[in-house]
């Protein structure tokens, strides 16, 4: 059964929407958003929102930059899908553009025809149909119809019993129909390995896996020209071939699409022949001109080799024939020669750092040695060494004698003549898993019930947990602070979700709004005409300066005249402006918490971060939860933040006195206290790591990158990338992952990296 894209996204999102919410409701508001259209106006787009668990709709603001696809604002009907991109403002959720799934609503089904009546289709569905969609479609002039493949079709193929697929515009009686598609003959994808029979003007007929002889056909028009193929063939090194060097009995690697009343169709092939293929093992045996290696399967082949096979370490270095002993581990490449399987190159990957990773937990564990049982519940004993180094999930550097037994962990190691090493382990105990916020609806010594929007979840206290207020001062979990705002990041432990630190909306300091325009600015004095009054506040180090588009400005930006919001807080008689936002009024609105800003430090003192932006000072206070890392060299301490250092600060909440508090602050130069090539092994760094939606690949300036290759902890390759240093991390999940960089110069470096979110 097939199914419209647009529908099939539909039902996908249906089925994982709880999962979909939580992990987007966590931090913050979606910036994206699916579902129907309710309503337009000059200002708003508002809509119900499947991403979304508020079961009200949704509205986000419209403007003049905000794009329209697949149908006009004017033109569009309520009910229509469409899909949202929006960006945060400091007036709200702005959208920046629309995709409409045309101007009406667009509904697809699919079943068998009852009856034909004319232009209209009754339709029998397998399923029940939801409400208020109708199970009789009205064919029109402009309906396409076709068969699975695209195929054209007249309307007097439609015949009673058929199955179909049908799309259109849902009046609510019928389904006025854009198309619909005959679904009785639609193929099935194959991939095989065949064998060539002969060639024909249409078509090739060959030996499937199976032993039975098929004939193919072309899927557009005659095959060649003189010598020259429509039909794509290509050999295994990716270059085209002509119809002159493809021979009967050739191996050929095809794609087809199986179709079960109709010819089958050829989509392209590669030649087998020739190809060389991989072997990984043990090194058994070596002779003066043959070695057999051991596979993981027990098998043992015997690969014969010359002088023009290559020898090679892990790093790419050539190496000599001495050097492929018995027990060595070796992973190379052969091609058939006639009876013989000539080796074309041999690597032996003993000794090479980083070959190897797994996952799971401590259950064992001497002065020398950790044994873990990893997920695939085998078990692996690996010897800690000099080299051997031990980190957090943050990339802190911890040493080998902190794991503990039961301890969950990310390994990484090598191998040398059958002994396996650790390279570096990852305590994954306390990674944070999760960040939640909502409010608190019990509390006591031993758990926190939160109420997170779409339910109200138990979440375990213990002795780590650590909890502040406004003032940035611990305080207990009790019934004293039900009823609070609560941001906290989650702990996943194996007896439940721990809280790990928080912040909790206690001790805070009364702010207030003004807004309007500017009267004066003058010995850091700013007066702002509210409602008729002018009220004074001052613009200190406290205060955040901010362009309606959430750009950092700077002083010079308070003219006279120019629209503010300015959030203040009270102190005695003066206000104090904590925040001011260029160009709006938000008398009746909020403000943005969140700010990111970077520039040159100050100074440091007492834990304060004082840094320049714009020409002017902003102060940032940090606590025991702040994040410190060097945009180079990985974890770093406040410490390192010397003045004269460039740093990004990133703040969401202020203490009661009215200081930023910095969440995490970002090192751009300067040194660390963590040594890199302690960290990586190697003569390489990626930055961040952990990292979230990009990695930047550093070291080794002088050498051009060929190809970088992340791999999951089973090995397989999850993303490749030639000739460039950034990598682009969106489309691979959360998790543990070794980076692999091949150099110019043939030199590989390898090192691990975690994916966070």
């Amino acid at each position: 059964m097939i199914r419209s894209t647009f529908a099939t996204l539909v039902m996908f999102l249906i089925i994982i929407a709880p999962g979909v919410l939580r992990s987007q409701e966590r931090d913050s508001t979606s910036l994206f958003g699916f579902g129907t259209l309710v309503e337009v106006t000059n200002s708003t787009i508002v809509f119900t929102d499947l991403l979304s668990s508020n079961s009200e709709p949704r509205t986000v603001i419209r403007n003049e930059q905000t794009l329209a696809f697949g149908c006009s604002f004017e033109e569009v009907r309520p009910g229509t899908n469409l899909h949202v991109d929006m960006f945060e403002s400091a007036a709200g959720l702005v959208a920046r553009f629309v995709q409409f799934e045309g101007c009406a609503p667009m509904i697809g089904i699919e079943g068998a025809i009852r009856s034909i009546n004319g232009d209209t289709l009754r339709i029998s569905s397998g399923l029940p149909l939801p409400d208020g969609v109708p199970d009789v479609a009205l064919l029109n002039d402009a309906t396409q119809i076709s068969d699975c493949s695209g195929r054209p079709l007249l309307r007097s193929s439609l015949s009673v019993g058929d199955q179909i697929q049908v799309g259109g515009i849902n009046n609510g009686s019928v389904i006025e129909a854009s198309y619909v598609v005959i679904a009785d003959n639609c193929p099935e994808y194959k991939f095989e390995s065949v064998v060539l029979v002969s060639k024909r003007n249409d078509g090739i007929t060959v030996t499937l896996e199976n032993g039975v002889n098929a004939d193919l056909i072309f899927g557009i028009g005659r095959p060649f020209e003189g010598d020259s193929l429509h039909t794509f063939v290509f050999s295994c090194d990716g270059r085209m071939l002509s119809w002159s060097e493809i021979e009967t009995g050739s191996t050929l690697r095809i794609t087809y699409l199986d179709y079960p009343n109709a010819p089958d169709v050829v989509l392209d092939a590669m030649l087998e022949d020739g190809c060389p293929k991989g072997f990984s093992g043990v090194v058994a045996r070596v002779s003066a001109s043959t070695v057999d290696v051991t596979e993981s399967d027990g098998t043992t082949t015997t690969y014969d080799f010359d002088l023009s096979t290559q020898i090679l370490s892990c790093s790419n270095r050539e190496l000599t024939w001495a050097d492929i002993l018995p027990g060595a581990n070796v992973q190379g490449a052969w091609i058939d020669e006639g009876s013989s399987k000539k080796l074309l190159h041999i690597q032996l990957i003993d000794g090479c750092s980083y070959s190897f990773a797994a996952e799971g937990w401590v259950i064992d564990k001497t002065e020398n040695t950790i044994t873990i049982r990893t997920s695939q519940d085998s078990t692996l004993v690996l010897v800690v060494d000099d080299l051997s180094l031990v980190i957090d999930c943050n990339g802190m550097v911890d040493r080998p004698t902190q794991l503990a037994i039961g301890d969950t962990i990310t390994v990484f190691y090598r191998q040398e003549r059958g002994t396996f090493y650790l390279d570096l382990a990852q305590i994954m105990n306390s990674c944070e898993r999760s960040k939640i916020s909502g409010v608190i609806v019990s509390a006591n010594e031993s758990t926190l019930v939160i109420n997170v929007g779409y339910e109200t979840k138990v979440f375990l206290v213990n002795e780590e947990t650590q909890l502040f207020d406004c003032a940035g001062m611990l305080i207990p979990s009790t019934s004293a602070i039900e009823g609070a705002t609560i941001t906290a990041h989650i702990l996943d432990r194996p007896d439940g979700y721990v809280i790990g630190s928080a912040w909790v909306d206690v001790n805070c300091a009364v702010t207030g709004i003004v807004s309007g325009p500017i009267v004066s600015y003058q010995d850091s004095v700013l007066v702002v005409s509210h409602n008729g009054e002018e009220q004074s506040v001052v613009v200190g180090d406290i205060t955040i300066i901010m362009g309606a588009n959430g750009a950092i400005a700077g002083r010079n930006d308070l003219l006279i005249g120019r629209n503010v919001c300015a959030v203040a807080q009270s102190t005695g008689t003066t206000s104090i402006a904590l925040q001011i936002i260029l160009d709006i009024d938000c008398s009746e609105r909020g403000v943005t918490k969140g700010i990111q800003v970077q520039g040159a430090v100050e100074s440091v003192v007492d834990g304060n971060v004082v840094v320049t932006v714009r020409g002017q000072n902003m102060m940032f206070a940090t606590t025991d939860i702040t994040v410190v890392q060097h945009k180079h060299q990985g974890s770093a301490s406040l410490a390192d933040v010397a003045s004269g250092s460039s740093i990004v600060v990133t703040s969401e909440r202020r203490l009661a006195n009215g200081i930023p508090v910095a969440e995490s602050i970002v090192i751009l130069d300067g040194t660390s206290a963590v040594d890199n090539d302690a960290v990586t092994g190697n003569g390489i760094v990626a930055y961040p790591n952990p990292a979230s939606d990009a990695l930047r690949i550093e070291g080794r300036m002088q050498h051009g990158v060929d190809v970088v290759t992340v791999r999951d902890m089973q090995g397989r390759l999850v993303l490749l990338q030639r000739g460039s240093r950034s990598l682009s991390l969106q489309e691979v999940p959360v998790g543990a992952y070794l980076v692999t960089v091949q150099f110019s110069d043939a030199v590989v470096e390898t090192l691990p990296l975690t994916i966070i979110r």
